[in-house]
């Protein structure tokens, strides 16, 4: 195809649509285009021979799946979004061989990326086991009924609470108690218990 991109002796030329000036000699010329197979040989450019015709065989796309897990993960190839993992954690699209950047993005959990190589003759499949981007926090409190509240968020202090990494601040109320208020750090993947004894008036 006319605008597939040519390089001699490793120059790049782009989509040249005009005549390359060349020293005689031999050369080594590369063409590629995306849906085509890339050629590479060598030419003898002489005072005898500059014209050369060359043309690429189209290649098919191939069938690329991505998987995840969890599910429900946005999955973009070179930059550009291309579909949402399902519920059984797999999106499967059409795609021609060559090297791409994968990159998987869910909500709560760290992004990844990893390049991927598809071919023709390989079953073109990558997996991702995504990360929770959250640590988690136990609280005990005495009175059990005390209100407590995370970044002024009311939370069930008889839960195990998660949130992601950052600074919070753990306020707790109750009537005829004084209130207390303290700043906690959440680290990513680590567990952090922390008790609380209100005083009464």
């Amino acid at each position: 195809p006319s605008d597939a991109t040519l390089s001699i002796d490793g120059i790049e030329y782009g989509s040249p649509d005009r005549p390359i000036p060349l020293a005689s000699g031999v050369k080594q010329i590369k063409i590629e285009k995306q849906g085509f197979k890339p050629l590479e040989q060598e030419i003898l450019v002489s005072a005898e021979q500059v014209f050369y015709e060359l043309s690429l065989d189209r290649i098919d796309p191939v069938i690329f799946t991505i998987r995840t897990d969890p599910p429900g993960a946005i999955v973009l190839l070179d930059g550009n979004q291309i579909g949402t993992t399902e519920s059984d954690g797999r999106l499967q699209v059409f795609q021609f061989p060559g090297t791409y950047s994968i990159n998987v993005v869910l909500s709560g959990y760290l992004p990844q990326s990893r390049p991927v190589t598809l071919s023709e003759s390989s079953e073109n499949q990558i997996s991702f086991d995504l990360v929770r981007n959250a640590g988690e926090l136990r609280l005990r409190v005495n009175p059990n009924d005390a209100l407590v509240t995370v970044n002024s968020r009311l939370v069930d202090s008889s839960n195990l609470l998660e949130f992601a990494p950052g600074t919070y601040r753990v306020e707790l109320q109750r009537d005829g108690y004084a209130p207390q208020t303290e700043d906690i750090t959440i680290v990513r993947g680590e567990r952090l218990e922390r008790s609380y004894e209100l005083e009464p008036y």
